[in-house]
């Protein structure tokens, strides 16, 4: 099984490489460097020349510009155009999702989709949310709290977890 994952120099991409290496998966790494995930044209060559199974969807660009907006926004729209080219895909939401300008601790579900976040990358994560839901073989799923081993030192759990060592 073929498993493309993007934003490989991530977060979540470093962990999920992790965790599958040795496994019998063979992994497609697409750190931005390798894969423009924001080119139509580069997704749209490198579906043509590989078989992919599973999209493992985990490159975002964190900052609120505008044009942060439009790249996670694109990211999300090329792979889902060859969503016929593979089994499923799973991109990785977060609280974001809500309008985080509300507390958000007493969230649910269900009313996820009733409000619009105020900043760009809550939006970009809220639309890309929306848009999965209407595909067979788009799942969002939705992360809250994770931190895991390959997390940036400067994160709260992880820096606050090295504070409590020393």
């Amino acid at each position: 099984m073929n498993i493309l994952v993007t934003g490989a120099n991530g977060f979540l991409g470093r962990e999920i490489a992790d965790y599958f290496s040795g496994s019998e998966y063979n992994l497609i790494l697409a750190p931005r460097q390798v894969l423009d995930l924001t080119s139509k044209q580069e997704v749209d060559d490198f579906f043509s020349k590989n078989e992919v199974d599973v999209v493992l969807h985990t490159a975002v660009r964190y900052s609120q510009t505008f044009g942060d907006f439009i790249s996670n926004l694109s990211m999300f729209e090329n792979l889902k155009n060859h969503a016929d080219k593979y089994s499923f895909m799973i991109t990785f939401g977060s609280g974001a999702e809500y309008d985080r300008s509300t507390d958000i601790s007493a969230a649910h579900e269900k009313n996820i989709f009733s409000r619009l976040p105020d900043d760009y990358y809550g939006l970009a994560k809220n639309l890309i949310a929306r848009d999965a839901a209407l595909f067979n073989n788009i799942i969002n799923l939705r992360l809250f709290g994770c931190f895991g081993t390959m997390e940036d030192n400067t994160r709260f759990i992880k820096n606050s977890l090295e504070r409590i060592k020393k």
